[in-house]
């Protein structure tokens, strides 16, 4: 008499064989849709790289699709025609899965970001008589992309040689210091055209912190280079220049930080000999740094000039130091000039500052002769007005 025994109940991994193409499937379709949604985050042009992508996993899906439905068609093989229809609807989910994964879990591009600070800078330079050094000059420091060390200084203002400001731009060269490119130049606003911008480069020697906010650099020849157009070199500067630099950055500013709101403030300006009165109605507005400092200043329709209204903007781009120099513009309101007129009354230039506070909310400025802000090749400067203006100006910031 045969005994009956009972068939062996299936393992889980038995159960799970059938299953196994759809994770390589999966796998391949969760990379495709990353790939078309990351792409697709760049924004502009990108979509039609994303779009790309999305073409190519749509063909494997129906590659795979019909490869599996010939397979099961001509019963070659039911199980390997199963396993590639599975992976076909793998890869389909997988593609959704990783292209809507990327918004989601915010795995898309993203601008690198670059911090930036303010800082202090001082340049000596050996035997150039010509060279007025300053105190302290304002320097700007850049950090590298998604990171905290110095990537590139630019200071502002360093002193004048024969009456030209003086510039720098240099890179650190990180760790604790070593050779690396110094460049000088002269601010192309003091320099008359057609004249060559006068600059000089050259190799530098720098001890500077490890992450490079801090340091100094010397140099014993940097070179007066020429026009980039020309190659002619500009006459009546140094041909070499020597000597030192030393900076320090300040703790870098809060990336996501934005500037305080525009505020309130008080402008009190002065033209003697001119006929200026105060306006019935008055605004002035104060916008700030992300530090909290002043960006600038603009009185609109403060003031009126010859019975016209003029709007004047203080820009605090640049060094801010007494002795120090800061843009500013006095110009006719409206749409259309005074009657009569063909342009509209205005002087643009540089007033020297007299007075500044720390955090720059209050301050003073003179200037002298400000032009007229209408260029001679488009026309005369509007007839009955000044062509310059003289006077002094103050400014406060609630």
């Amino acid at each position: 008499m045969e005994s009956s025994v009972p068939a062996p109940a299936p393992t889980l991994a038995r159960r799970l064989l059938p299953w196994w193409p759809a994770i390589p499937g999966l796998l391949a379709g969760a990379y495709l849709g990353y790939e078309a949604g990351y792409v697709a985050s760049r924004g502009g042009l990108a979509g039609i790289g994303a779009a790309f992508i999305y073409i190519a996993a749509g063909g494997l899906v129906l590659l795979l699709g019909v490869i599996g439905s010939i397979i099961l068609a001509t019963r070659a093989s039911r199980a390997a025609g199963r396993g590639l229809l599975l992976a076909a609807g793998a890869v389909l989910v997988g593609t959704v899965g990783g292209s809507v994964a990327v918004p989601t879990f915010d795995l898309g591009y993203h601008d690198p970001v670059v911090r930036s600070a303010s800082g202090t800078a001082t340049l000596r330079l050996d035997g150039a008589e010509d060279f007025v050094a300053i105190d302290v000059g304002e320097v700007t420091c850049h950090a590298v992309p998604d990171g905290l060390a110095v990537s590139s200084v630019w200071a502002l203002e360093l002193g004048e040689l024969n009456g030209g400001t003086v510039r720098s731009m240099f890179t650190p060269p990180g760790q604790s210091g070593g050779d690396g490119t110094m460049e000088l130049f002269i601010d192309g606003a003091d320099i008359e055209e057609p004249a060559a911008q006068p600059s000089w480069t050259g190799s530098g020697t720098f001890t500077a912190e490890a992450d490079g906010a801090a340091g100094e650099v010397s140099f014993a020849s940097l070179a007066l280079q020429g026009d980039p157009k020309s190659g002619a070199v500009a006459p009546g500067w140094p041909a070499t220049l020597g000597g030192r630099l030393t900076w320090a950055c300040d703790p870098w500013l809060d990336p996501d930080a934005t500037p305080p709101a525009p505020g309130i403030g008080e402008v009190q300006l002065a033209l003697p000999g001119e006929d200026l009165r105060l306006a019935e109605t008055r605004s002035v507005s104060c916008d700030y740094e992300v530090d909290g400092t002043v960006q600038g200043i603009t009185a609109f329709e403060v003031y009126r000039l010859q019975d016209w209204p003029i709007t004047v903007t203080i820009s605090l781009d640049g060094g801010h130091r007494i002795g120090g120099e800061l843009h500013l513009s006095i110009q006719g309101s409206g749409k259309e000039p005074p009657p009569g007129q063909q342009f509209m009354p205005s002087w643009v230039g540089f007033a020297t500052i007299e007075a500044i506070g720390d955090d720059e909310r209050t301050g003073a400025l003179s200037f002298d002769d400000l032009p007229t802000g209408v260029e001679p090749s488009i026309g005369p400067p509007p007839a009955g007005w000044p062509e310059t203006l003289s006077g002094t100006i103050t400014w406060s910031c609630v």
